[in-house]
């Protein structure tokens, strides 16, 4: 776990061999006021036996920090507090109590980068400080937790969101089983090398050793966050006060999707460690400062005895040996760096040097018209207030290492100002006049571009445009010169006049009586915040846009349409004798005769229509005659409606119905004899006559004693004097007929009639 500290709350100057420090850490330049420069630390509990009545557990805890003592950073803190607490529910915790420790055994690490090929900056130094104290605890079935909490992180990590906002918290747990045992936690054998480079294999032993030889699972972990930077005893403070900062804690937030608890520092292969071994490998792609956790777990028989972790930070840098000045310019020209702005203000200056490691100061020199700017922070940010081009200089490792330098220029370009004016009629519906006032320093306008609601509309100096929309209108005007230094104005334009023509569109112009007629307001510009007034006639009026008005008298109608703008200007116009509605004709005809039958089937009508010109003749819906009257004759019987439509020289028409009857009649004859002697003649005795229409036909014939010989339900099958196979004789016979006629009247009928041979 790292225990982290305060600095002190003044702004720090530091010396140049300073700086090489921290551009060796990755750190650009601290000044606020809580900021650490802890690289790491762990926290273990040593078991010192229980009480007479086992009831009570006495623990050694030991807290070591590690820090950049060579940084003029915070110093350890002098006196610690820690809060013990102990799990009363799931992850719920209860304060139990508070114990405060001074900081001990400050004592210097020795360097831990062994490799010859990176360049060790002489002013590194890394200092351990030991906090330690004893504590009796009773046992419980309960999980105790020792804590301690502290802002901030360095604001310099690469892979933390708001890393300077965010403190720390470090934690070990004791399990009940740890107390009954009177358990000693891991201890970890080594701590990991403050320096990686870049694109080059780690392997790191992250192991720890047990007392007992307990099970140790180790994996990375989300450091805990705690503390804040406000000046307050509750978990936002600077140091937060235990009791009223209780488990479980918040884990920091890594930068995402790039980084996270199990990635903290991405690499290829990734970065990872052994559950089993506490091996870390991986190769690093990127530099930066890194936030890493590693958690390990200790097991006895499958039951956990206690878990901590350690919070620390890994520097990934380039470590060549060779420095070579860089930095992010728009123009290289003979080894000058140039780097553009269209504005003064403060200047980003980018460091792309590359030596990583080897670099270990950087010395910035900018000449400006009044006065000299310097840093030695890695990336420099200089204020330039004024416009022109100011020469400079970056000199890395000025006293100590490979020293390389190289000149710099910085163009302040001359300034481009957008601005424009414009000019138009409120009430005229006509083109607006722009009239484009921006001053540009470095010569003339290269690039301009008017854009009306985001619609690049012109890119004229100063065009003459015809706005789309009455109301408001937002007019943007973007320009650019050689420099490619831009600058853009918006302004909003009220633009509501009244059309310069107002124009209608009447659905039809001419109608017949009763009419129903659609306008469409085709006038622009008009929208729905203008007054419509229509005046249809001398009487009807609409205030919609577009509106439909009756016309139920016959006549010639002016319309008259009168638009206000919401500014108060006026148009109106009246179309005259616009409309005109015709009247409609009369129908009307006569049929005779009165009776119809199939045998008398044809009808004459008589035209007694009133204003009409032409008529259009139908039966039963199905156009008949054109003719003015018309002779039908009727194909079927039943009933049949003939039309009349009467139209007049205006197309207007009018229709008159007249219903008429084709009633459906038979001549039905029975003969009084027949010969059936196979002449051809008179073979079949049967009905004769026309009976087209007929149902539900039926003959019999007797004989003279009431034998029935012969019967038939088809009209066209008659006797042929047969009874079965046997010719009948000569004589008298008598016959019996039922049928229904077309319109269900029942007929029947009898009689004799004489076989003749």
């Amino acid at each position: 776990m790292i225990c982290m500290v305060k600095l002190n709350k003044t702004i720090l100057y530091y010396k140049i061999v300073l700086w090489a420090i921290f551009s060796v850490l990755g750190l650009d330049g601290i000044n606020t006021a809580h900021t650490r420069h802890i690289i790491g630390g762990d926290m273990r509990y040593i078991c010192l036996g229980k009480n007479s009545t086992n009831d009570s557990v006495q623990y050694r805890v030991i807290c070591k920090m590690y820090r950049d003592s060579e940084s003029n950073g915070a110093n350890f803190d002098f006196s610690a507090r820690f809060g013990i607490y102990r799990e009363i529910g799931n992850n719920v915790w209860d304060y139990v109590r508070l114990v405060q420790v001074n900081v001990k055994d400050i004592k210097e690490v020795p360097p831990n980068n062994d490799d010859p090929c990176i360049i060790v900056p002489p002013n590194l130094g890394v200092e351990e400080g030991t906090y330690e104290f004893t504590v009796w605890l009773p046992v419980i079935n309960q999980t105790y937790m020792i804590a301690y909490q502290r802002c901030c992180r360095n604001p310099t990590i690469s892979n933390l969101f708001n890393p300077d906002d965010a403190g720390a918290a470090f934690t070990i747990t004791i399990s009940a089983l740890a107390q009954q045992t009177c358990n000693n936690s891991p201890s970890f054998t080594g701590f990991p090398p403050v320096i990686l480079c870049v694109n080059e294999p780690l392997t790191f032993d992250h192991s720890a050793t047990d007392a007992e030889n307990d099970q140790i699972v180790y994996e990375f972990c989300s450091p805990l966050s705690s503390g804040g930077q406000l000046n307050t005893n509750d978990c936002r403070g600077v140091i937060p006060f235990p009791p009223n900062c209780l488990p479980p804690f918040k884990t920091v937030n890594f930068l995402l999707p790039g980084f996270s608890f199990s990635r903290p520092m991405a690499g290829d292969p990734v970065v990872g460690i052994h559950p089993q071994t506490g091996l870390i490998t991986g190769t690093p792609r990127i530099t930066g400062q890194f936030v890493v956790g590693v958690c390990i777990k200790e097991y006895r028989n499958g039951i956990l005895l206690s878990s901590t972790q350690r919070d620390f930070q890994f520097n990934v840098q380039q470590c060549s040996r060779v420095v070579t000045p860089r930095i992010a310019a728009n123009i290289i020209q003979n080894d000058t760096f140039i780097i553009r702005s269209c504005e003064p203000g403060n200047i980003t200056l980018q460091n792309l040097s590359l030596g990583g490691t080897a670099i270990n100061s950087y010395d910035w020199e900018l000449y400006l018209k009044d006065t000299i700017f310097r840093s030695t922070q890695r990336n420099a940010r200089a204020l330039v207030p004024d416009r022109g081009s100011f020469f400079g200089k970056l000199v890395l490792n000025k006293l100590v290492g490979c020293k390389d330098s190289l000149v710099i220029r910085v163009d302040i370009l001359p300034e481009v100002k957008s601005d424009f004016d414009f000019q138009y009629d409120t009430c005229v519906a006509g083109p607006v006049q722009f009239i484009n006032t921006s001053f540009v320093g470095a010569g003339p306008l290269t690039s301009v571009g008017w854009f009306v609601e985001e619609n690049l509309v012109s890119s004229e100096t100063s065009p003459v445009v015809l706005l789309p929309k009455t109301g408001v209108n937002m007019v943007k005007l973007e320009i650019s010169d050689s420099n490619l230094c831009k600058d853009t104005l918006e302004q909003t334009i009220n633009w509501s006049p009244v059309p310069a023509l107002l124009i209608l569109q009447p659905d039809e112009t001419e109608a017949c009586v009763p009419a129903s007629i659609g306008f469409n307001n085709l006038s622009k510009p008009v929208d729905e915040t203008y007054k419509i007034q229509w005046i249809f006639g001398d009487k009807d009026t609409s205030n919609l846009f577009s509106p439909e008005a009756k016309f139920d008298e016959v006549g010639t109608y002016d319309v008259s349409l009168q638009i206000v703008s919401p500014i108060g200007c006026v148009t109106k116009k009246v179309f005259e004798k616009v409309i005109q509605i015709h009247p409609n004709p009369i129908a009307g005809f006569l049929t005779s005769p009165d009776s119809l039958s199939n045998f008398s089937n044809q009808v004459t009508t008589t035209n007694v229509s009133e204003g009409s010109v032409s008529s259009q003749w139908y039966i039963d819906n199905v156009i008949a005659s054109f003719e003015n009257e018309p002779v039908f004759t009727m194909k079927d019987t039943g009933i049949h409606i003939i039309r009349q439509v009467a139209i007049n020289q205006f197309g207007c028409s009018d229709t008159a119905d007249v219903t008429i009857d084709v009633e459906p009649l038979i001549t039905l004859f029975m003969p009084d004899a027949f010969t059936p002697n196979k002449d051809g003649l008179n073979d079949e005795f049967m009905p004769v006559g026309f009976f087209k229409g007929i149902k539900s036909y039926e003959m019999s014939i007797y004989n003279r004693w009431g034998d029935n010989i012969f019967m038939s339900n088809d009209m066209e099958t008659g006797w042929d004097g047969k009874w079965g196979e046997v010719d009948s004789p000569a004589g008298n016979y008598l016959y019996k007929l039922n049928f229904t006629e077309p319109r269900g009247k029942i007929i029947q009928k009898s009689g004799y009639f004489l076989l003749i041979k």
